[in-house]
């Protein structure tokens, strides 16, 4: 008797797979057989399944965004936690759009800001160019729980929606929640590259 038990997880277009692999009552010599065997079923079919797509990640942008038909997104960075500058990087280092602080010479895009609410919301970023995070949760998040929100709030205003529950070891910045993050992970670099080329 044997039973196996598997998921298959991606990560970086790479597939793991999760084995719990538990044999009884047979000899060692077939048991390393059917093992082998169990194996290779497991692989492909986690093969088979496929790896998330750059075509698929076009369907995660949202219907608007703040970017300029300069290809820049102008800030006003009014927030106490001023981390705007540090977590733009992660997405303009692709060299597709810019974020870059508001001068008397440009106009403003994005305007960010703190509000205080007691509710399960991290922060939001409108349509209509406001970007604000909530002081109940900021104050007790650690440095990288802040970071990944800063960066999903700015993939929002690049145009890119929430992902779904996701497969991925490490969650992509566009999944919901409160985790921490130093990086855009490649289901975001796929969605961002798909709206921005």
């Amino acid at each position: 008797m044997y039973q196996a038990v598997f998921m298959c997880l991606w990560q970086n277009n790479t597939a793991f797979l999760v084995l719990d692999f538990k044999m009884k009552g047979i000899n060692r010599k077939d048991g390393n057989m059917r093992k082998l065997l169990i194996y290779s079923i497991l692989i492909f079919g986690c093969l088979m399944i496929g790896f998330p797509s750059a075509k698929a990640a076009c369907s995660y942008q949202l219907n608007w965004n703040l970017v300029g038909s300069d290809k820049k997104i102008h800030y006003i960075d009014n927030s106490k936690y001023k981390m705007i500058e540090s977590a733009q990087y992660q997405w303009t280092k692709y060299g597709k759009v810019k974020i870059e602080k508001d001068t008397w010479l440009t106009q403003n895009d994005l305007t960010v800001s703190d509000y205080y609410e007691v509710s399960g919301t991290l922060g939001y970023t409108s349509y209509s160019g406001v970007m604000q995070f909530n002081t109940y949760h900021f104050d007790s998040m650690t440095y990288y729980e802040r970071f990944k929100t800063v960066m999903h709030e700015l993939g929002h205003a690049l145009g890119l929606d929430h992902f779904g529950p996701s497969p991925y070891v490490i969650p992509p910045v566009m999944s919901q929640g409160k985790f921490e993050a130093k990086n855009i992970t490649d289901p975001d670099k796929n969605v961002y590259l798909c709206i921005w080329g």
